[in-house]
């Protein structure tokens, strides 16, 4: 008998991609809403900036990771290259060469891509709006990807839990926008009752 292959959908990322297993994520919403028609492997890590997250993609533990059939993949990075200093701030051109970089690394194993471009920031100590608006605006030249910027249905003041990572509002319109560039997805099992 032959089986459809499982969809998958792989995200990597920083803190916004891994906290979107918790409790309200975008993550877990996307789950509920693709329930039994796509599963989605988190491969989120906290604190990653996007030279971090490259070298996390050409590694033997990611590779590992990944499912046999990638049918998305969602990129989350800029949020910590665009800090205003410390280890994770990163020079615009380095984070942008880093991101194609991770894109093609994907499009080798996938070919329907997107970026999502770091969110505002507010009121974050060591954080800037209009530095990390300049990274996420820039991101849109990455190439082979669908791009994403929750800007266009941001919200001030009400999609930050602690004004860099997102709320149980800022996850809702994360798994919106999501939804909306995943599209429709067909069942992948069959119905209950066409089982012998």
């Amino acid at each position: 008998m032959n089986y459809t292959p499982i969809p998958q959908c792989v995200l990597i990322g920083d803190s916004l991609t891994q906290y979107g297993d918790n409790r309200n994520g975008f993550v877990q919403l996307l789950r509920e809403r693709f329930q039994g028609r796509l599963q989605f492997v988190n491969l989120g890590i906290s604190g990653l900036n996007s030279a971090q997250i490259l070298e996390f993609a050409q590694s033997a533990e990611f590779a590992a990771a990944l499912p046999k059939n990638v049918n998305f993949c969602v990129i989350c990075a800029g949020a910590n290259d665009a800090a205003t200093g410390g280890i994770q701030a990163l020079p615009l051109a380095q984070f942008l060469r880093n991101c194609q970089e991770i894109a093609d690394i994907m499009s080798k194993i996938c070919t329907d891509i997107t970026f999502v471009a770091p969110p505002p920031v507010e009121g974050r100590e060591g954080r800037d709006a209009a530095r990390t608006a300049s990274y996420a605006l820039a991101s849109r030249q990455l190439t082979g990807v669908k791009w994403v910027d929750l800007r266009e249905n941001w919200t001030e003041n009400a999609m930050l839990a602690d004004g860099i990572h997102l709320n149980d509002c800022g996850n809702a319109l994360m798994a919106r926008v999501l939804s909306s560039v995943i599209g429709e997805v067909e069942f992948w099992r069959r119905h209950w009752s066409e089982w012998e």
